[in-house]
């Protein structure tokens, strides 16, 4: 599924290092247990497949682990709550979570978790207060949104203009996926394809910019791309960086992002060099 330990390991050690949670000086060799500063967190059960860290100035760890559903747990490793897929043969390999209205953390969190084996991605709150996952019984479908077999990755965005939330879906199969999330008057929670990207080869993880209304997205046997969200503009991706011989990298995987104020800082995962970029 275009997953691996050195996959997982790699994108956790992006999310905490883009959180603060651990030193800057860590690379990919250096992790055979997460640790942050607040300790070590280590998982008994299952594998860990995919982990997100809430917004907000209390945040919370999300686990996706194999085929147990997911987690929550403290950043010193304490669990908080656990989500059980219905259906036993329901893998989660993704997990991404943001405010459900926008620069409001507060309010009630949205989680999206990618389920490998049933090709849908399943919608949950998340109580920003407690960490602890909620029924969204106002969601249409019941918070399941079916997508293509092989996908591997979610993640979130919004548009530059309204504020509107995006959930993007890419995968093995080659194409990125952009839905919109958006809330009636009487409640209810509907999302909306927006429009589908061909990129060519798989893709193993993506992340959106709001500021900018650009989409990166790695595709490790070509390397980093970006997209327009906006749906009026022509959805053509462009290369940020490529692999060798024609860019400096050799198998991105994983591509994150920090905004402070006026910086940004995206980092890309370079799984065949063991390095951050």
């Amino acid at each position: 599924m275009g997953l691996s330990i050195k996959n997982i390991y790699t994108t956790l050690c992006m999310l905490l290092l883009a959180a603060g949670l651990i030193h800057s000086q860590m690379t990919l060799a250096d992790i055979p247990e997460i640790r942050t500063d607040e300790g070590v967190i280590q998982f008994t059960q299952g594998e860990v497949l995919d982990v997100a860290i809430t917004p907000g100035n209390n945040p919370y760890l999300l686990a996706a682990i194999s085929f147990d559903g997911a987690v929550s747990l403290t950043t010193d490793g304490n669990l908080i709550d656990t989500f059980e897929p219905v259906n036993a043969l329901s893998e989660i390999v993704s997990i991404e979570v943001s405010d459900f209205k926008e620069n409001d953390s507060s309010g009630m969190l949205l989680v999206a978790m990618a389920d490998w084996t049933r090709f849908r991605i399943l919608l949950r709150g998340l109580d920003p207060n407690t960490g602890k996952f909620l029924e969204l019984a106002q969601a249409s479908n019941n918070g399941i949104v079916f997508v293509p077999p092989r996908t591997t990755h979610v993640c979130f965005g919004r548009d530059i203009y309204d504020g509107s939330l995006y959930l993007f879906a890419g995968g093995d199969h080659g194409r990125f996926i952009q839905f919109r999330i958006y809330e009636e008057s009487t409640g209810q929670i509907n999302v909306h394809e927006l429009q589908e990207i061909v990129i060519g080869g798989p893709t193993t993880s993506c992340y959106s910019d709001d500021k900018t209304g650009l989409v990166y997205i790695t595709e490790p046997d070509m390397g980093l791309w970006k997209v327009i969200s906006d749906t009026e503009e022509v959805p053509l991706r462009e290369p940020v960086a490529l692999n060798k011989p024609y860019g400096v990298l050799s198998e991105a995987i994983s591509v994150s992002g920090l905004v402070r104020g006026d910086e940004r800082l995206y980092m890309v995962a370079d799984a065949d060099e063991e390095a951050f970029y």
